[in-house]
Parts: C-alpha cells; structure tokens; sequence
C-alpha cells in the first residue's frame, strides 16, 4: 500500500500506519510537493489544479508517483463490507474502471456540451478506480482543464477529468449491486462488498459499521464489472429527466 499525505497526518501518524498496515512507502506532502512540481513543470494548468484543488493529489499525484502500470487506488471513506475476490483485479480488456455514480460528474449545460462535443464515461465515480499509467497524458489533461467551473462546482472537476481521459479507453464499472455509491434511493446493505459514503451520505456509514459488525461470514463473492456507457450532451436529457422523476418522489427501480 502507498499512502498519499494531504498535509494532516505528523511523523507519528506515519509510524501507526506502517505498523499496522503493509504500507509500501507514505508521500509526503512537502516532498510530494517538490518531485510533482518537476514532473509539472511544463503543465502549468496542472500544477495550479493540483494547488487549488485537493481532488488533485488524486488525478495527478497517485499515477506519477507511484511507477506502477495500474495504479489501484481507495478513498479513505469506502466501508468493505463483505470478504470478496478479484475487487483489484484489473479486467484484461479494461484501461480504467470507476464506481458506478448515481448520477453524472458533468455539470455542464446542454449549450456547452453541445458547442464542446466532449464524450465522457458516464457516470464516473472516482472513489475506488484502477487506472493503466497511459491514460493520463499530461497534454490531454493540461487542455481540458482550460474549461474553468464555478467554485461550487469545482469538486467534480477531477471525476469530470477521469471521465474525459478514459473516455478514448476501455473503460469499465464494478458491479453496481456489489461495489456501490451509497444514496437515499440506494442505502449501504449486506450483499454489498464495499460501499462509498460521499459527504452528504456520511451518516449512513454508522448503519454500514453495523451491518459489518451483525453479518455472517459467508463465502467471498466474486466480483463482476461491466462496461462503462458513455456521456455526451444528448444523455443530458436522461439526467434532466431523472431530476425531474426525483422531484416527483418516484424511486428508481436500479441503481
């Protein structure tokens, strides 16, 4: 395991994590810090997204540091829930694979989607992905983050990026009924093997510590993927009216 150090953690923090943990190497932030500002030296976008936006230690940081070919990488607020096999086993036709999002990272409006005609994966949600190293081309990356967002919207930015870059891969998502982003429509459960608690669901991971703590064991499942679909401006019409659904109080039937 590598860990990725935002500037919170002090020395003896480090010393638990590596006592506990198969840990592999912490970065730093300051000497993160200093290798990611030669390594970006001549993407100056980048290096201002990666100083603004705490969301870009995870776009830059966990693939230019690390060497590896597939960089496999966890939020510090997915729950595993159920023993599973082959959750980090990279699919061998796949370049990239994401949670599944309830929704869609992209907050642009249908004007700019049009005028743009960016594809994206659709519904990217980057709290567990597996990623091959040559996905993220710095010069890919340095143009589209020349689209700016409103402040309120800039922390979608880094899902937003993922779902451009892979969107010219083979992009795939975990299992949705196994691997989950938790919601009011789609709460943490049993059958899961891991579950997401974004933000605004925080407070369910109490029920999920439960669950954990109630369950049987029962044998590990096998985890499934499938492709990823894609985004464009004309699946904006799906999102606008699955808001609309939702105001209605109809509940989706999937995830």
């Amino acid at each position: 395991m590598v860990f990725h150090e935002d500037g919170s953690l002090t020395p003896e923090d480090g010393e638990q994590l590596q006592a506990a943990l198969p840990c592999r190497r912490i970065w730093w932030k300051r000497e993160a810090d200093a290798r990611m500002a030669e390594l970006l030296q001549d993407h100056p976008r980048c290096r201002r997204f990666r100083a603004e936006n705490v969301f870009g230690l995870k776009l830059l940081d966990t693939l230019l540091l690390d060497g590896d070919d597939v960089c496999h990488y966890c939020d510090g607020d997915i729950l595993f829930i159920r023993a599973s096999r082959g959750l980090f086993e990279m699919p061998t036709a796949a370049d990239a694979v994401f949670m599944m999002d309830a929704i869609e990272p992209v907050p642009w409006t249908f004007r700019e989607l049009w005028q743009r005609r960016l594809k994206f994966v659709g519904r990217v949600n980057a709290g567990m992905y597996m990623i091959r190293r040559r996905v993220l081309d710095l010069d890919r990356l340095e143009w589209f983050l020349g689209f700016e967002l409103a402040p309120h919207l800039r922390h979608v930015q880094e899902q937003m990026a993922w779902a451009w870059l892979a969107s010219t891969f083979s992009a795939y998502h975990w299992d949705p009924d196994q691997v989950r982003v938790v919601s009011n429509q789609f709460p943490v459960t049993a059958e899961l093997a891991a579950a997401h608690f974004i933000g605004m669901y925080r407070s369910q991971l109490a029920n999920g510590l439960d669950l954990v703590a109630k369950s049987p064991l029962p044998r590990p499942m096998d985890i499934r993927f499938q492709r990823a679909g894609r985004f464009n401006w004309a699946s904006k019409f799906g999102v606008a009216a699955g808001r609309v659904g939702r105001k209605l109080g109809l509940r989706p039937t999937r995830y």
